[in-house]
């Protein structure tokens, strides 16, 4: 029979092993093996008595319902033979296995307890992080061979020793035994009877360091796959429950079950770097924390409704082909596409962003230029991340949350947009026509997305199918390319509340013999495609090294960096605020309303969310000056062109310019530029002041920076502008 079932497990493709009259291999019945290293199989079959017996889960059966269990006929196989009267043996054999060898009595317990060797009590101590009160108050002992731990039940009587090899012989077979006939019980039943606060954790040592810390702590004895539904019964009366399982997927999957069963419970999720397969008792012992450590982790913690709400942000990734930085993705982007370099490593702060746990703000950010200016190359850079990256030519608000008519209400969640982007980047090839649509239009469209960068969702009710939407955690980041925005959408945008940040890409005209080489060069997809691939292995570089998302210590900070940070957002604020001025006469006055600018809040927060995501997409949690440079080049471009002309010229001129250099700026008439020139100084943008050796119809005006914005114009924001990588600024 031993050469029979060999050959069984070698066809359905499951590793054993054979030491005397047992073959180990891996459990099929739960994912008891899931965790296991080497040889550390838990499922054993006695080849003499054809049996079998999971040393985790405790499953146990005759080899034939082994057979039947893997879908294959236990007859043809010869593992039960109808002459042989075995047909009936299998609830005798358990019947036998379900025997307890022996009962337990308290003067045993304290006989192995007394004879708990001090080379095994100090590793308790010193390398588990029990408190000798603990190891007292639990009984562990020493059989001669093993660690036992007695388990005990509800009332708080001695049900069975389970068994862990000693510390340096975790690979000598199974790392834990269990007597025969033993079920897997609630390890600390007992202690639930009015506890407020109680910890399930995944063994019985995790919870033992978990008491000596002052938490009350159990575990199911059968490991990470077991936890029966009646064992929730008990924590009804608790009311705060939590889960704290390793960090591996038989964890991840038994922790989530014990989610479905306890509503309540929150799940405890530990620190990635405690590496594969971390627990509890690694969080105390390898990383050095302490209770306030760990509390801070179950104020985190979460329910399954809240991780249902929450969505898959931090969802594990497939590894990159290659693990790749800023700097290879810098080399390769600037030796194919040197123009768009700038504007991409923006997008990946953009991406970034969903990385960082407190970040619950959507990003827009729309690159802007003539066609083919780059602005399509630089989003496609992105497509090739299928995993965090919706992409699509166009769009339009109403596809977040659809009302379409020909379609049945339960067919609407299918084509929704908004659950499709949740938590990912929306990348639209050509926003273009969203900006284009006639008034009504664009100002309904402008006020579905301004309600969707709140990232709360949107809901919207209709004649056709009344009431729909989404509510919760609807974070998204957003990519776009656009022609040059109309100033009448500058108006409405300003009016409703402007949700989007604009790059201008800038690209130089080519000359001719610059064309003629482009016709010669390598094949164009042949590099964009190049481009894609490094951005992909980048990007999924960042989220395998910071799985489970970033928490950021914002006060590590530096509060100059941050100062310079709301400069930027003061300044934007008023850059693109709204004002209408008119009554342009000979003598140059001119009339205007009342000027509307936003608060700067918003806007501060965003800049700070993007500072922080390019200094992630370059490999660090923590400011420094050159995550500055975008926020300076959004606060700067994300306002009417003929806006970002003015400045310019003052910038390139130290802040002090006359009307002819902004004729000359915008390619305007005089008029035009004192229109220009008194929306800016409305907007407290600049101080205008007249000048003498003007003329009848062209009076001529002295235009400086406001005192508070000076700063862009100083040498300092010319160095972090500096340090794009494109290593210029562009004029």
């Amino acid at each position: 029979m031993k050469n029979r079932i060999e050959q069984y497990l070698t066809m359905k493709g499951l590793p054993f092993i054979t030491r005397g009259d047992q073959i180990l291999t891996q459990c099929v019945f739960n994912d008891c093996d899931a965790d296991s290293r080497g040889n550390e199989f838990h499922l054993s079959i006695n080849h003499q008595m054809c049996v079998y017996r999971c040393f985790k889960c405790l499953e146990d059966g005759h080899i034939s319902e082994l057979a039947e269990h893997l879908g294959d006929n236990p007859i043809v196989l010869g593992f039960r033979e109808v002459d042989m009267g075995l047909t009936h043996i299998a609830p005798t054999l358990k019947k036998k296995v379900r025997e307890i060898e022996q009962a337990l009595d308290d003067q045993q317990l304290e006989a192995w307890h007394k004879a708990l060797p001090p080379n095994i009590r100090s590793w308790l101590t010193d390398s588990r992080g029990l408190s000798e009160d603990i190891i007292n108050q639990s009984k562990l002992g020493w059989d001669g061979s093993h660690l036992t731990i007695p388990i005990d039940g509800p009332d708080g009587d001695w049900i069975f020793t389970k068994q862990r090899q000693p510390p340096g012989k975790e690979n000598d077979g199974p790392k834990y035994l269990y007597p025969k006939g033993a079920k897997a019980a609630l390890y600390g039943a007992r202690l639930l009877q009015g506890a407020q606060e109680a910890i399930i954790c995944e063994g019985e040592l995790d919870a033992l360091i978990l008491r000596s810390n002052g938490f009350t702590a159990v575990s199911s004895t059968g490991g990470a796959g077991t936890f029966p539904e009646e064992w929730a019964k008990l924590f009804a009366e608790t009311p705060h429950v939590f889960v704290v399982y390793d960090l591996d997927d038989a964890g991840r999957k038994g922790a989530l079950n014990i989610l479905k069963l306890i509503p309540h419970a929150k799940l405890v999720s530990l620190p990635n770097e405690l590496g594969d397969h971390g627990d509890v008792t690694d969080f105390f012992m390898k990383g050095g924390k302490s209770v306030a450590d760990f509390r801070e982790l179950l104020k985190a913690a979460r329910t399954a409704k809240e991780i249902e709400e929450a969505g898959q942000r931090y969802a594990t990734l497939p590894k990159p082909d290659t693990e790749t930085d800023i700097v290879s993705w810098r080399k390769i982007v600037s030796s194919q596409f040197p123009e768009c370099i700038s504007a991409g490593e923006v997008g990946l702060a953009v991406i970034a962003q969903l990385l960082i746990k407190d970040i619950r703000n959507p990003f827009g950010l729309v690159y802007v230029d003539v066609p083919s200016a780059g602005k399509t190359i630089t989003l496609n850079f992105f497509s090739e991340i299928q995993e965090l990256v919706y992409a699509t030519d166009s769009f339009t608000p109403s596809s977040l949350v659809s009302h379409a008519s020909n379609r049945k209400q339960e067919d609407l969640a299918k084509i929704d947009m908004l659950p499709r982007i949740r938590h990912r980047t929306l990348v639209v090839r050509d926003f273009a026509p969203i900006f284009a649509e006639r008034q009504e239009v664009l100002l309904k469209n402008l006020g579905v997305m301004t309600r969707v960068f709140d990232g709360e969702g949107y809901e919207s009710d209709s004649g056709v199918h009344g009431k729909r939407g989404y509510k919760g955690d609807y974070t998204f980041m957003f990519l776009a390319g656009s022609t040059p925005i109309a100033p009448r959408v500058w108006k409405f945008m300003g009016t409703l509340g402007n949700r989007l940040f604009f790059l201008n890409m800038r690209m130089n005209d080519k000359t001719e013999e610059e064309l003629a080489d482009l016709l010669i060069q390598d094949d164009f997809k042949l590099k964009e495609r190049e481009c894609r691939i490094v951005t992909r292995n980048l990007v999924l570089t960042l989220w395998n090294t910071s799985k489970g998302g970033v928490t950021w210590k914002k006060k590590d900070d530096p509060k100059e960096l941050r100062k310079i940070i709301s400069r930027c957002a003061q300044f934007l604020a008023n850059f693109r605020g709204t004002v209408s001025v008119r009554g342009d006469d000979e003598d140059g006055k001119q009339s205007h309303n009342e000027p509307s600018t936003e608060k700067a809040t918003r806007i501060n927060q965003l800049f700070y969310n993007l500072a922080r995501g390019h200094a992630l997409a370059c490999g660090r949690t923590q400011l420094e000056r050159e995550d500055l440079w975008p926020c300076i080049e959004l606060a700067l471009h994300s306002a009417p062109y003929s806006r970002i002309k003015i400045m310019d010229a003052l910038i390139e001129y130290a802040g002090t310019i006359n009307t002819g250099v902004v004729e000359g700026a915008m390619g305007c008439s005089n008029p035009t530029a004192l229109k220009e020139i008194e929306t800016l100084r409305v907007l407290d943008i600049v101080e205008v002041q007249e000048m003498r050796n003007g003329t009848v119809g062209r009076p001529e005006k002295l235009i400086t920076i406001a005192e508070k914005f000076a700063w862009f114009c100083s040498d300092e924001c010319k160095e972090l502008r500096a340090m794009q990588p494109n290593q210029s600024i562009s004029k």
